[in-house]
């Protein structure tokens, strides 16, 4: 998928919350596809492909179970480090994203890191 696709599909609204001295800035993510595993599949995706060495090998699953929608993100051995990232900050962040973005549709989204 290209930049201008993704743009296409995904609207961005970046604000900053004016407390730049703590350094804390609100992102909105605003998705104008109503079929939102696919949605999130895609921007999931767009996402670990910019943060990895191989993007290739980088696989995004989505699961619709019961208990709410699972997804599953693969990587190269070599870049599960750089997902993870230092103390599991961008882990924990790509997590509470998809938390997020899942509760403003009314579902319980999980991200995982699979092996």
């Amino acid at each position: 998928m290209s930049n201008s696709q993704f743009f296409i599909l995904f609207e961005y609204t970046f604000f900053y919350n004016g407390l730049k001295n703590r350094g804390n800035a609100n992102v909105c993510v605003k998705f104008n596809i109503f079929n939102l595993s696919v949605t999130m599949k895609e921007f999931f995706d767009y996402l670990v492909k910019n943060l990895v060495d191989q993007p290739d090998a980088v696989d995004i699953q989505v699961v619709e179970g019961e208990n709410g929608t699972l997804i599953e993100v693969r990587v190269a051995s070599d870049d599960i480090a750089k997902v993870v990232g230092r103390k599991g900050r961008i882990i924990n962040s790509l997590r509470t994203i998809a938390m997020t973005v899942g509760a403003r549709f009314g579902q319980r989204v999980r991200l995982e890191l699979m092996d």
